[in-house]
């Protein structure tokens, strides 16, 4: 039976339901995910090293025959010491617990071991290395990929699979020739054999750039598709209302870079298509006021507006200061979200739907089907990175040609905005309002993180509330990390006269609520949380956070966490307990001490994560790439973009011979073509 790329990794012979989790988990759950997945390294398994020649610190295959076998211990605790003998020198073998398996190590068999050299009482060692009975097995003679999972799941079996994968499935070309020939790409079907198994490094070198090639083209083309059709629609121009009334009845004075993008929206507005733009702006730069000037240009023209905010917290939040600043205006503004009340909901949902409701805030329940409007013509999505494209797609379904307004404070280098928000228009706040205080950022060790919690009873004492927090929710001892839990209870014992509590995603959504509007309301003085606070939360009377064990967070979400304080009047802090001894860390915290311009922080997150790191950049909202990386790779990237302008204007709706294959791959990727219909 042949196999197909977009077939459930269940369905292949060896995978059950135990091995397609520890797949899932990385991220892979079909045929394709996992044939797309390139080796993080390779061994060099293409001659067996003499043990004669073997080095301390070197990984390497041996061959050799067993001359001794020596058991022991008991049980399931029995250790297994072999000695090797290849003619050139004498190795020694080390296995623990290997009671079950020992027998199959026996005096005079020749087998292969890989695994890296050591010395133990003067004899070299290899310390529970691979080890194979035949050639084959040891893919002597060539490259022998290793990937970048474990649990449980053999390397051997891995790359068996894979093997039997690349013979039996059915891999379509959907790369133009003309394309593959202009840029001299390597074909799909040989680009995933040799990213597995490559024979040499020229060979591997082509593969490796045609699939990076492949996944910046495939994005690019996808954005621009969507970006077409946003700009083939026609909307209802508004050029009667100016928010100059709006923005004078405010009791504080908007900044340059406000002023700039208000004015921006407003020429959106007055345009035949549909504006498509995104507000990116540091944490408590004042984006939502500019949204607030939208909503109060599309409502005294006659129509409606409706903002997704991510929690119901944070929609609340909104609701609050929009319905206050809407005072006088003659704009009714509403609240839907899941825990709305039936009665009320029935009431907002006429209110929708005949008019009367200029302004709507709200969660998902905003896009459910029976919300219907009588003119929507502006859509606010808060915390853009949030919500995917068929989220924004169901509202938008509601009026296909309605302007889409995008906020993130989720600083992006311009290099990656790019990508990430290729359909979009990009507008950028980066002065921050008069009278913010900077926010006063520490590093501590870890010895000296009861001055951090010193500090904080001073402001508690002081009638402030303070934010901690801790990476995980529970206990993981292979990681070493504190747990939320265990901070709270050992806060809670610290901070006994005090109301501590904790919060994290594992808890249900109505105890999180209330749990946030009692520290919103200053009932809690210590929040003990997981990283479920770094987005839209606002209390400003919380003026202090200690992140611990802050060098396992990237520095663009160590950037998000510290921006929950200085959101009021008073000094506030920021204090990160680190590992001293990780010196990217220790660069991490530098940045973070001397720096609050989130845009400069988020170009040095991306120098200090390295290549290697790839999937770090997913806190940008950044789709997962397997092989491509848009900041090493922004050459390729400039390279594809104009080949995929060119196929859009040749051949606007991919209907050409040449173009069916890459059609069905576009489709595919934008939900089997629902945001598209082309």
């Amino acid at each position: 039976m042949t196999i197909k790329l977009e077939d459930s990794l269940l369905s292949l012979k060896g995978i059950g339901e135990k091995r397609a989790k520890v797949f899932a988990k990385k991220g892979i759950e079909t045929v394709e995910d996992l044939i797309m997945t390139p080796p993080k390294t390779y061994l060099d398994h293409r001659k067996p090293t003499p043990i004669g020649k073997c080095r301390i610190g070197e990984r390497v295959l041996i061959e050799g025959v067993i001359v001794k076998h020596k058991e022991s211990g008991y049980g399931r605790n029995t250790s297994l010491k072999l000695e090797v003998n290849d003619g050139s020198g004498i190795i020694g073998i080390t296995f623990f617990k290997a009671k079950t398996y020992s027998h199959i190590f026996s005096i005079g068999r020749r087998m292969f071991f890989d695994g890296e050299v050591s010395e133990f009482r003067g004899m070299l060692q290899l310390s529970h290395p691979d080890f194979y009975f035949n050639g084959k097995d040891a893919g002597l003679g060539s490259f022998v990929p290793v990937y970048p999972i474990n649990g449980g799941i053999k390397p051997l079996f891995r790359r068996n699979l894979i093997r039997h994968i690349l013979e039996e499935a059915n891999i379509e070309e959907f790369i133009p020739e003309y394309i593959l020939e202009a840029n001299r790409l390597m074909p799909y079907n040989s680009a995933l054999e040799a990213i597995h198994f490559p024979i040499n490094e020229e060979i591997w070198k082509a593969a490796h750039y045609r699939l990076i090639f492949q996944e910046l083209f495939l994005l690019t083309l996808a954005l621009g598709f969507i970006k077409k059709k946003v700009e083939k629609l026609q909307t209802r121009v508004i050029r009667n209302v100016s928010p100059v009334e709006f923005i004078d009845s405010l009791n504080f004075e908007l900044t340059e870079d406000q002023l700039k993008v208000i004015e921006e929206i407003a020429t959106d507005l007055g345009n035949e298509e549909p504006m498509n733009r995104l507000v990116q702006g540091d944490v408590g730069c004042g984006k939502t006021i500019v949204a607030e000037a939208a909503m109060y240009i599309v409502g005294k023209s006659g129509g409606q507006s409706a903002m997704l905010a991510p929690t119901e917290i944070l929609a609340r939040q909104h609701f609050h200061n929009i319905n206050k600043d809407m005072e006088g205006m003659g704009l009714k503004v509403a609240l839907l979200i899941g825990s709305t009340p039936t009665k009320e909901r029935r009431v907002i949902l006429q209110g929708l739907k005949n008019g009367d409701i200029h302004i709507i805030i709200g969660t998902h329940a905003i896009i459910q089907q029976d919300v219907e409007f009588k003119a929507l013509e502006l859509m606010v999505t808060d915390e853009q990175h949030r919500f995917g494209v068929k989220q924004r797609g169901a509202l938008v379904e509601k009026n296909k040609t309605v302007n889409v307004l995008a906020m993130t404070a989720t600083p992006i280098p311009r290099t990656l905005a790019v990508v990430v928000y290729g359909d979009l228009d990009i507008s950028i706040i980066r002065t921050m309002p008069k009278g913010r205080e900077p926010i006063d950022t520490v590093m501590l060790s870890k010895a000296e993180k009861n001055k951090a919690y010193d500090k904080a009873l001073n402001e508690i004492q002081m009638g402030h509330q303070v934010y901690v927090v801790a990476p995980l929710i529970e206990e993981n001892e292979e990681l070493d990390l504190i747990a939320a839990e265990d901070l709270f209870h050992e806060l809670s014992e610290r901070f006994s006269k005090y109301k501590v509590a904790l919060i994290h995603g594992k808890l249900k959504k109505e105890t999180k609520e209330s749990i946030m509007e009692e520290f919103s309301a200053g009932n809690i003085q210590i929040l003990v949380s997981t990283t479920i606070i770094e987005v839209g939360i606002d209390v400003p009377n919380a003026t202090m956070m200690i992140i611990e064990e802050a060098h396992r967070f990237g520095l663009a979400q160590l950037h998000q966490l510290r921006g929950r304080v200085g959101r009021g009047s008073s000094k506030s802090c920021c204090i990160l307990v680190m590992d001293d001894g990780d010196s990217i860390a220790s660069k991490r915290g530098k940045v973070m001490v001397e720096s609050q311009d989130g845009f400069f922080i988020a170009e040095q997150d991306l120098k200090l994560r390295g290549p290697g790191d790839l999937f770090g950049l997913r806190q940008h909202g950044i789709p997962q790439f397997h092989v491509a990386d848009i900041a090493r790779h922004y050459q390729i990237l400039e390279k594809v973009k104009p080949i995929c302008n060119q196929i859009q204007e040749a051949d606007p709706y991919l209907r050409k011979k040449v173009h069916r294959p890459l059609k069905q791959v576009i489709d595919k990727i934008l939900n089997k073509g629902s945001r598209l219909n082309i």
